[in-house]
């Protein structure tokens, strides 16, 4: 099974789907009028990280019309298809999200004004208890590395924690292959947003 993107260039918008290899068939995880780019299975292929320009936490919602500027992460759960916003940030752009383990991502952001890593830390808190839990579930996000120059594509192999990096240097493209505890820095704090959730 693998992820792809399809196009329809009438409409101008991508959305996701999954290639089934036996039976040459497509299913549709997204299919509205929001851009929806890089997914990436995680979870044990249960569920697809990608980021998208909507505005709200409905897959197939084409009443959204009033999408935004830059693209945030979200994650679909592909049994209960339910979609859950992971990233909330006006003016910086998510993209390209990797899984670190459970409800962690390593993905690339604009944030800074030049595009570094930043990974996320999805959690949840108990907010209130009446007759039942409430809970307040929450996104930290960190940065990660803190180049000069945009990283223009990058790889994570999960496994040995190794990152190809591209940059553009020089008029040549350079590519770098580091570990990710070599490139993490700790000079900037992180940001959190939270959202409640009954």
């Amino acid at each position: 099974m693998s992820i792809i993107f399809y196009k329809e260039i009438g409409f101008s918008k991508t959305d996701i789907a999954i290639y089934q290899i036996v039976g040459n068939s497509f299913t549709y995880i997204t299919n509205d009028l929001a851009n929806d780019i890089h997914p990436q299975y995680v979870d044990n292929d249960t569920k697809v990280v990608f980021s998208s320009n909507r505005n709200s936490d409905q897959i197939n919602a084409d009443n959204d019309t009033l999408f935004s500027k830059t693209y945030d992460l979200y994650i679909c759960d592909l049994k209960t298809k339910k979609l859950t916003r992971l990233t909330n940030t006006p003016d910086a752009n998510e993209y390209d999200a990797h899984s670190l383990g459970t409800n962690k991502y390593l993905f690339l952001s604009d944030a800074s004004g030049i595009v570094n890593l930043q990974k996320a830390q999805y959690d949840s808190t108990i907010s209130v208890i009446d007759t039942a839990v409430h809970y307040r579930y929450f996104t930290t996000l960190h940065p990660v590395s803190n180049f000069s120059r945009n990283i223009l594509e990058y790889h994570f192999d999960e496994t040995s924690n190794n990152l190809n990096l591209l940059f553009y240097y020089n008029h040549n493209y350079l590519p770098i292959l580091s570990n990710l505890s070599a490139v993490t820095t700790t000079d900037t704090p992180a940001l959190a947003f939270y959202k409640e959730y009954q």
